[in-house]
Order: structure tokens, then sequence, then C-alpha cells
């Protein structure tokens, strides 16, 4: 008989986005999901909201993006 695995999807804080992305700013993270942004990326994972002060990213989201844009670059 099969077991079946469920994963409990990981949130990353801002920081730990920021550092999963080589450092980039909070600024830079804030253009690409801002619509209004010239550097707006609508493929970019968008900010998911804890709190009133409190945002973060779905780890497995991130991942595909940064695969996603490492394909690109191979082309």
């Amino acid at each position: 008989m099969q077991e079946k695995t469920t994963t409990t999807p990981r949130f990353l804080s801002l920081t730990e986005s920021r550092l999963r992305l080589g450092g980039k700013s909070r600024s830079w993270l804030y253009d690409v999901t801002s619509p209004k942004s010239k550097r707006h990326d609508p493929t970019f994972p968008r900010l998911i909201r804890f709190g009133p002060r409190s945002v973060g990213i779905l780890e497995e989201d991130l991942n595909n993006w940064i695969r996603a844009r490492h394909q690109d670059n191979k082309k």
C-alpha cells in the first residue's frame, strides 16, 4: 500500500525571499510585485499578507519562478 505524503506549504518572509534572490532590496521586491511600477513582473509570485505588518511568499512559487528565469536565461 502506498503512503500518501503531503507537505505543508512553507512561507518565506521578505528577508528570506530576498536572500534567495541574491540579496535583492526590499524596494526591488515591491517594485516587481506592483502593477504600477516600471519593473513590474506579472510572473513574479504574489505577496501574501499574514497580518497588518507581515507579508511573505510561498516557497514553492518562488522556487518555480527562479527555475523559469534560469530556463529563460539558458535560451
